[in-house]
């Protein structure tokens, strides 16, 4: 039975082909066992957040509807676990992929070995849920920073990326819930999927994070589509000191049209490496930063390694013949530091999407007491799908600014994925 989101079919077991087009690629993610180093981030990004492009977004925040052939199939008197077991899609995703950094020298690496379970729960009265759970065990070989969840370089490490429950019966599309870890509904990353694609938008840069623990509304009303989220603010691991959380929401035109324009906001006090790297400019202190220097955080500083966001920002996605050009505008306030984050990014894609290429143009700018600093970069990447299982892609980024006083640095990195 097929599953759609915004009406399409989804294939069960093939590789990806482009996300670039604003839509849900049409096939879910390939796995992978990889090579990665630890790219610069702006802000400190967490190392695997760096994914590869081409992904499918299976069941993003997006309209989630069940196909009318699925709907419409005659359920008899089969039990609630009959019908998940007969609707189940599993899938195994392999990633190498491997990172070569001017600044750093040695060559980093990231592997990943994960499945990818889908199904759709329902009874006699036809369909009332999807269940989607993607989860890996992830190594990472000279990679910094590492992400929080990581105890140790060149370590083994459970990660859960989507793992929720949509409930799809009673709002009929108009309104489903969502609970479980889920993309945090803000721009563009709302329509184009990142999961372990080497292609990202700057949602990690800009928020903190990208996809997050909570719960979560979504649907399509006659001319827009919209998703709001409550969530955790911690990123991989269920995490919870009293003081953390994350508000956010999107209201944007339908993702499937040649012109699809976005409004999203966010508020929350994130754990994220920014509240370290934040220190230096008198944000964000970890209380065991302060414990070590023997001092109470001063006025303005996070603890516990929390950074208190507001964001507001605006995307747009215009797809022409066999071009797509995004952008993204946000602009808002860590504490009492303004901050102004862009994205403009053009793409292409082969008449079938089984090869695409991008070339982004990025700028993260905060106000320090010194004045405006800014980190400006460029991407420029692709991907081509050697088959139905097998894709390879290939990115490199180049430091134009950056802030502080850190070295400009140039990453090359080159991934294998495979998926059956």
């Amino acid at each position: 039975m097929a599953i759609s989101v915004n009406g399409a079919a989804r294939p069960s077991a093939a590789i990806p082909t482009s996300p670039m087009r604003g839509t849900t690629c049409p096939a879910c993610l390939m796995m992978a066992a990889g090579l990665s180093l630890s790219v610069h981030t702006s802000y400190g990004q967490d190392a695997n957040e760096r994914d590869m492009i081409g992904g499918e977004q299976v069941f993003s925040l997006d309209d989630v509807t069940v196909s009318e052939e699925f709907a419409t199939a005659e359920t008899g008197g089969s039990s609630l676990w009959t019908d998940a077991l007969a609707n189940l899609r599993f899938n195994v995703d392999l990633v190498s992929r491997l990172g070569l950094s001017k600044e750093r020298g040695k060559p980093g690496m990231f592997n990943t070995l994960g499945v990818d379970v889908h199904t759709v729960l329902g009874d006699a009265q036809g369909d009332w849920a999807t269940l989607l759970a993607q989860v890996h065990v992830a190594r990472r070989d000279n990679a910094a920073p590492l992400p929080h969840h990581a105890e140790d370089d060149d370590d083994w490490e459970l990660e859960f990326h989507e793992v929720h429950l949509t409930m799809t019966r009673w709002g009929r599309g108009r309104s489903n819930i969502r609970i479980g870890r889920q993309t945090v509904p803000y721009g563009l990353e709302q329509t184009a999927e990142t999961h372990l694609t080497l292609y990202q938008t700057i949602s990690h840069e800009n928020l903190g994070l990208k996809r997050d623990w909570g719960i979560g509304v979504l649907g399509s009303l006659p001319k827009m589509e919209y998703a709001v989220a409550v969530t955790q603010a911690s990123g991989h691991e269920y995490w919870n000191v009293g003081k953390n959380f994350a508000l956010a929401g999107r209201l944007g035109t339908p993702s499937d049209r040649n012109l699809a324009v976005g409004a999203s906001a966010f508020y929350g006090q994130v754990r994220t490496e920014h509240g370290i790297h934040r220190w230096r400019d008198g944000l964000g202190s970890p209380s065991r930063v302060d414990r070590v220097l023997r001092r109470s955080p001063d006025k303005g500083r996070g603890e516990d390694n929390l950074l208190r966001s507001l964001r507001v920002g605006v995307d747009f996605t215009y797809l022409w013949e066999a071009w797509t050009f995004k952008a993204e505008l946000s602009a808002g306030r860590d504490y009492d530091q303004d901050v102004v984050n862009g994205l403009a990014e053009i793409a292409w894609a082969s008449a079938d999407e089984s090869v695409y290429a991008y070339l982004q143009g990025i700028n993260l700018a905060h106000e320090t007491a010194a004045g405006w600093d800014e980190d400006v970069l460029v991407r420029i990447g692709g991907a081509c799908n050697l088959n139905a299982h097998v894709q390879v892609s290939a990115q490199y980024e180049q430091d134009i600014s950056v802030f502080g006083s850190r070295s400009r640095d140039a990453v090359f990195q080159f991934q294998w994925r495979v998926r059956f």
